[in-house]
């Protein structure tokens, strides 16, 4: 099985399989997906062999084995909190 696309609709990321497969679990499972602008969620990669989706604007890789388990983040608070201050730091320098 491998990852053909990924969408949002509503609080939910919503990926396919090339086997007809739609996962879709809450935002709220990813923080950093939560927290994203629908222009960086948008920006995605599918790669090694359709297994992972990347974001590349919010550091943040989703394996499709634990999609297909339902299995949330386990980022820790300290680490998303780390996470939140390189994204505006990043953001500053871009603008």
């Amino acid at each position: 099985m491998k990852i053909l696309r990924v969408r949002f609709e509503e609080g939910f990321i919503v990926v396919e399989t090339d086997e007809e497969c739609t996962i879709s679990l809450p935002l709220s499972y990813f923080p950093r997906l939560n927290e994203a602008t629908p222009e960086e969620r948008e920006n995605y990669r599918i790669f090694g062999d359709g297994q992972y989706v990347n974001f590349p604007d919010l550091d943040e890789d989703l394996y499709l084995p634990a999609l297909l388990t339902g299995k949330r983040s386990r980022e820790s608070e300290k680490s998303l909190n780390k996470w939140r201050e390189w994204r505006e730091k990043r953001k500053r320098s871009r603008s």
